[in-house]
């Protein structure tokens, strides 16, 4: 159970990383 969380965890974190790569590159694409 203890592993199961901790990969769902992995994943959220993951997601949040590639999420905040996504805003920056839209950030950047509007200012150009």
């Amino acid at each position: 159970m203890g592993m199961g969380i901790g990969v769902v965890l992995m994943c959220i974190l993951n997601v949040g990383k590639e999420a905040d790569y996504e805003m920056e590159q839209l950030k950047e694409s509007e200012d150009n």
